[in-house]
């Protein structure tokens, strides 16, 4: 892959990885239940799980975010937590995603990360592991597990700013960068642990979510959709003809060039009436962030801006209590930018 916005540790990065410190030494004092604020959790930890050279899944995804979380944050938009790292919080993530995973899988990805191993399998070069992925794999879904209890009992907005993605892995594979599937198992604590008897996942991740897809088509309890650009990785997938066994998958398949103006209309007629006639009792978004026109791993031409204009529709049609988690994403450039769109409309 050929990056032009390639900063994989350059002397462009330190002040954001300064900003990024500054940031989590005071997030655990930050409380949004009483502020109404959106609550994002991330941590610097989710910088530990890297390629040691270059790769687009990199750590400073969450690292350029941070002067601009800092702002909001200083001007009391937002409050900023750290996932919860605890070795009980540890045992629920481990429990959740050996729910949602083969057993067998999860021990062979525990076992090559701590023997130090590189990747996973021959076929799936492109995701990566090292020592610390492991680790890093249980903080994430702590993260988003962190953002479904926040949602449900103050009912207000939260972003799971973490990594890596997740929304291809499936039952028995990683793949696409993703070891396990952590919206999938958002959903499963919602429903196993909450209660809660409906869940809506959105996904705007720019490539399909695969995964999601196989782990979630015979479960009635949750719906999922997708709108994401067709030809690209994972190719043959994403159809329409992929419905689900309870015709609980809806998928919206956008072409090469695609701008906003022809985009919106898919999420605002097709997607967000699709989760809303279910009814959800939680709804989770997969935001991925390669449909920006900057963004080399697609080829669509949203804006940062745009996201803006997504959390708006998202929030007239289900509130401020959705669950944002970070998928993908590649633009060091307009990734921050973009994350803060989404967060706007909810401040």
């Amino acid at each position: 892959i050929t990056d032009r916005n390639s900063l994989v540790v350059t002397s462009s990065l330190i002040l954001p990885m300064m900003f990024f410190y500054t940031l989590l030494a005071v997030s655990k004092i930050c409380s949004s239940k009483e502020s109404g604020r959106p609550l994002v959790i991330t941590s610097k930890k989710f910088l530990n799980h890297k390629f040691g050279g270059y790769h687009p899944e990199c750590p400073e995804r969450i690292s350029v975010c941070s002067k601009i979380l800092q702002e909001m944050k200083e001007a009391n938009h937002i409050c900023i937590q750290e996932p919860d790292d605890s070795y009980r919080m540890q045992d629920i993530s481990l429990s959740v995603i050996k729910n949602v995973h083969e057993p067998s899988y999860v021990e062979k990805v525990s076992t090559l990360c701590s023997r130090g191993a590189r990747h996973l399998s021959a076929w799936d070069e492109d995701t990566y592991i090292n020592k610390y992925s492991f680790n890093q794999t249980l903080l994430t879904q702590a993260a988003w597990l962190t953002g479904v209890d926040h949602v449900i009992k103050n009912r207000g907005m939260a972003f799971s700013l973490s990594r890596p993605p997740g929304h291809h892995a499936s039952y028995r594979d990683s793949m696409g960068f993703c070891l396990f599937n952590f919206a999938v198992g958002a959903a499963h604590y919602a429903i196993n642990h909450h209660g809660l008897e409906r869940i809506g996942i959105i996904d705007f991740d720019v490539h399909y979510g695969n995964g999601i897809a196989d782990l979630v088509k015979s479960n009635p309890k949750i719906r999922y959709t997708s709108i994401h650009e067709t030809g690209i990785f994972p190719t043959g997938r994403g159809g329409v003809e992929e419905k689900g066994d309870f015709n609980n998958i809806l998928n919206n398949p956008i072409k090469y060039g695609t701008k906003f103006n022809t985009y919106e209309p898919l999420l605002t007629e097709k997607s967000i009436p699709f989760i809303k006639e279910f009814n959800p009792s939680l709804v989770i978004v997969c935001a991925g962030y390669d449909a920006l026109s900057s963004d080399e791993l697609s080829n669509v031409l949203l804006q940062p801006d745009d996201y803006r204009k997504i959390s708006e529709h998202l929030k007239q049609a289900f509130g401020d209590a959705i669950l944002f988690g970070l998928e993908g994403g590649y633009s060091l450039q307009d990734l921050p930018a973009a994350v803060q769109s989404t967060l706007l409309p909810f401040i």
